[in-house]
């Protein structure tokens, strides 16, 4: 996965960290972009780096610091005390990695949009494997076993490997989205100017970021 892919070289660009800092916060389109993606290998905290793969803001990103003075944010407050509370040096990586997203991920991103949804249209929605028994099995058997052939969700795959075919088991996930929207949807926004979080703030709640 994204993360596992890109966690050997996080840190290789710590160095030129100020320089991309630089160029991501200004306004030189592409290279800023490019830079954005680019200083995940220039971080070296653990919670930073967790933060920016599971795509949030950190410190260093202009956009946090216009909101925190837009929402009066003192300067002393720990943005990272979420993560850090459910951050386990001492678990294997990507045990930790599990642990913290389903202490943080899960239900902040996942379910809300689950319950949400199928709310909506009325319809009652069940998510059996995360039932309290086989979360704590789960987490109780060896990660070099859990993850067989280093997939997620590897032991599930290799039990249904002789039922279910491979374009079931290995299928690409697909994530939640809003899909395509038009100039005059509410939710619709122009990403050349604003954030998709801006245009939220602007429109729901009256709040514009300067």
């Amino acid at each position: 996965n994204k993360i596992a892919a890109l966690t050997p070289w996080t840190g290789v660009l710590a160095p030129i960290r100020p320089i991309i800092v630089f160029l991501k916060n200004g306004a030189f389109g592409k290279i800023s972009a490019l830079a954005r993606k680019l200083e995940v290998f220039a971080l070296l905290n653990p919670l930073e780096k967790r933060v920016r793969l599971s795509g949030g803001m950190i410190e260093s990103d202009k956009r946090k610091k216009m909101w925190a003075k837009k929402l009066g944010i003192s300067k002393t407050y720990d943005p990272y005390w979420h993560t850090r509370k459910f951050y386990r040096p001492e678990l294997p990586w990507r045990t930790r990695a599990q642990y913290m997203d389903f202490n943080t991920y899960l239900h902040e991103q996942v379910l809300t949009k689950v319950d949400r949804t199928s709310m909506d249209v009325s319809i009652e929605t069940r998510v059996p494997l995360l039932g309290k028994n086989v979360i704590e099995t789960a987490f109780s058997i060896p990660e070099k076993h859990r993850f067989v052939h280093g997939e997620l969700k590897g032991i599930l795959k290799d039990m249904y490997s002789s039922i279910l075919p491979k374009e079931v088991l290995y299928r690409p996930k697909q994530g939640f989205s809003i899909g395509k929207t038009e100039k005059n949807d509410t939710l619709h926004f122009d990403n050349r100017n604003n954030s998709y979080a801006e245009t939220l703030l602007k429109k729901f709640y009256n709040i514009t970021l300067k």
